[in-house]
């Protein structure tokens, strides 16, 4: 019997494949993942890329009796989280009412939380706001596994400008 796992994050070359229970033969057994390049004793395959494995076994005392247990098993990678961010700059000096804003993320689960402060906190919500001026690094993360996570980059807010006003002349009617 083989089970494998796929990776959980775009890249993150953790999938698995375990043999188990084989039968008949000498009792002794050695497997391969990569079609008979290399033999082990080894049940558990870990630390995989997404790729396709050739996964068999082979009586350890009769090298010549080969089974393909699964000539083409995929170890799959799910896309990674791709978004859009889009900010609006404070209106006034102090009025703290800058917003940022995450849309279209798309991968992995299709399950979203979002980071406006580089991750330290998380939440459903893909906007904020009520934001003073600064710059706020922005993330997206799959709720189902919460290790993939993609960098947006930073926005920065810009600060607000008041009117400025001179003095007020009144020029009297000629």
């Amino acid at each position: 019997m083989v089970d494998s796992t796929a990776l959980t994050c775009a890249g993150a070359n953790d999938g698995s494949i375990t043999i188990s229970s084989p039968i008949g033969g000498s009792g002794s057994y050695q497997y391969t993942i990569n079609g008979g390049t290399s033999w082990s004793t080894q049940t558990n395959y870990t630390g995989l890329a997404a790729s396709t494995y050739d996964v068999r076994i082979r009586d350890a005392n009769n090298f010549s009796c080969v089974t393909v247990l699964s000539a083409s098993l995929i170890i799959d990678e799910p896309a990674g989280i791709t978004a859009s961010v889009s900010h609006t700059n404070e209106t006034c000096t102090g009025d703290n009412n800058g917003s940022i804003t995450i849309t279209g993320a798309i991968g992995g689960s299709n399950l979203f939380e979002y980071s406006f402060n580089g991750g330290v906190n998380w939440g459903t919500s893909n906007n904020i706001n009520g934001l003073p001026d600064g710059t706020y690094s922005i993330r997206v993360r799959d709720q189902l596994a919460t290790v993939c996570w993609t960098d947006l980059g930073s926005v920065t807010i810009l600060e607000g400008t008041n009117v400025q006003t001179g003095p007020i002349y009144r020029i009297p009617n000629e």
